[in-house]
């Protein structure tokens, strides 16, 4: 009994389940009164904290993945170990809009676009697939391939607002040969399902920008690595996924992957760091904002090899204070931002796991 008691964690996330920690709640409230959920809060509180959590957590989840001979369900992740795929499983990307859902959501982004067409600004939405909808072919608990709901929506906004979401499944299907556009041990696209996606904005993007050139794939050096690069920090690692697994399993990382880096990184300058970066370009043309989730880090690198200025905010990742605001997606917080950089456009970027963030984008107590 006393070995649990023996070290207590302050820490306040946990990066292998990548989720914030129960905090403590005392039994008096700071106002007067008595917190009769204390029992409850307390248990919640020691559960994520107890001494030797992550060591029984890790043999717990290392004896699950051993013992199956196939399919291993655990953190809310899938285990393929005859494909060696980790995929998350991003609970309503297969679950249809509600009407209403439908309505606000598109009736968000039209006015966020209204926003920018206001401003002389030109708004390009992306949507990416999931890497559940995405990677559904190679999930082998389906029967039958499930439609990711942004198809309903994208036709929705385009009907009632003429509004055009780029969902670009087909783009990175057509596209992705023998190489792998996501990566198996980590929910992003690769390199290559980047570059697509670079291409197939540029060359949309050049009907309102015409100076805007595609950087050919030849002014980049490409090389393999087992690794993931696929966050802001742009540095080799497990993969998310799989490190969030919380297992050893080095069979399912030798899956390598093609990358890409431009060939002259001195014309580049990159400063800033977590939620909010900026890329200058002297050789590039027009200035672009970044708006949204883990998606943008990859293409990024890409996009800077176009354009002269980039500010690039994840709005996912700083707990609501850069800049300060009550919902991830919030607009209003960023009004003034864009008005002060006067970008020639606007990339917001959410993939198709993470809908539930535009419904707060006008929050309806502020309308």
């Amino acid at each position: 009994m006393f070995i649990p008691m023996m070290r207590i964690s302050n820490e306040k996330t946990s990066k292998s389940e990548n989720r914030n920690l129960a905090t403590y709640k005392p039994l008096f409230k700071t106002k007067g009164g008595l917190n009769f959920n204390y029992g409850k809060d307390f248990d919640k509180w020691f559960s994520d904290r107890f001494n030797l959590r992550d060591k029984i957590i890790f043999v717990q989840h290392q004896t699950n993945y051993k013992i199956r001979t196939d399919y291993v369900s655990m953190n809310n992740k899938s285990i393929f170990k005859s494909n060696g795929y980790i995929i998350h499983n991003y609970p309503n990307t297969f679950t249809p809009f509600t009407d209403k859902e439908l309505e606000l959501y598109s009736y968000n982004l039209n006015k966020f676009n209204e926003f920018c067409e206001a401003n002389s600004i030109k708004l390009y939405i992306v949507i990416p697939p999931a890497s559940n909808s995405y990677c559904k072919k190679h999930i082998l608990t389906f029967n039958t391939m499930p439609e990711d709901r942004i198809i309903k929506l994208k036709n929705y906004a385009r009907q009632k607002y003429n509004l055009d979401i780029i969902y670009p499944e087909k783009e990175l299907r057509d596209n992705e040969n023998d190489e792998l556009v996501y990566f198996k041990t980590d929910h992003h696209w690769t390199d290559i399902g980047a570059y697509i996606i670079y291409k197939e904005l540029i060359s949309k993007m050049k009907t309102n920008l015409p100076l805007l050139r595609i950087t050919p794939i030849n002014e980049f050096h490409s090389y393999k690595n087992t690794l993931i690069r696929a966050d802001y920090q742009h540095k080799f690692t497990l993969g998310g996924e799989y490190k969030q697994a919380n297992i050893k399993a080095p069979e399912l990382l030798k899956t390598e992957y093609i990358y890409y880096d431009y060939k002259y990184p001195q014309n580049i300058i990159i400063t800033g760091g977590k939620e909010h970066f900026t890329h200058i370009n002297r050789t590039g043309h027009y200035k672009l904002l970044i708006l949204g989730d883990s998606y943008m880090e990859n293409l990024t690198y890409f996009l800077n090899t176009s354009f002269y200025k980039i500010e690039k905010y994840r709005t996912n990742m700083d707990n609501l204070k850069k800049p300060k605001r009550k919902y991830e997606l919030e607009i209003k917080a960023y009004e003034n931002i864009i008005k002060k950089f006067k970008p020639d456009a606007i990339i917001l970027i959410k993939h198709s796991g993470t809908m539930d963030s535009l419904k707060d984008m006008y929050p309806q107590e502020d309308n």
